[in-house]
């Protein structure tokens, strides 16, 4: 359970509640994400350990299991989608516009000193 911190505004005198995790609960995020990362790079042994230690810990496990095609965002046109097949193709970038006139040439100050001589 998070732990609660208040705090007061100074300028305008409100007040504010914020949930602090506690260190285990940081602890097991941390695990989490390192699990994440090993899944996604198919390195089952490591896997294992974390998960050894994530029950360790007494960590409640969802019937969530991570794809390793699936980079989480479900449809951001990169064709690793949410695998339900809609909006997973890949959409090419548009080109980006020609301006017609050249940009301009940047001269320093020696040139510029020749020019007006």
């Amino acid at each position: 359970m998070p732990e609660t911190e208040k705090s007061v505004n100074v300028r305008t005198g409100e007040e504010t509640i914020t949930e602090v995790p506690t260190p285990e609960e940081g602890y097991v995020a941390g695990l989490l994400r390192e699990r994440e990362g090993y899944v996604r790079h198919n390195r089952p042994e490591r896997v294992e350990a974390v998960d050894a230690e994530l029950e360790r810990l007494g960590y409640q496990w969802e019937e969530k299991v991570l794809d390793p095609d699936d980079d989480g965002d479900p449809d951001d046109g990169d064709g690793q989608g949410d695998g339900d097949g809609q909006g997973d193709e890949t959409t090419p970038a548009p080109e980006p516009e020609k301006s017609e006139k050249p940009e301009p040439v940047a001269r320093t100050s020696r040139q510029r000193a020749a020019r007006t001589k």
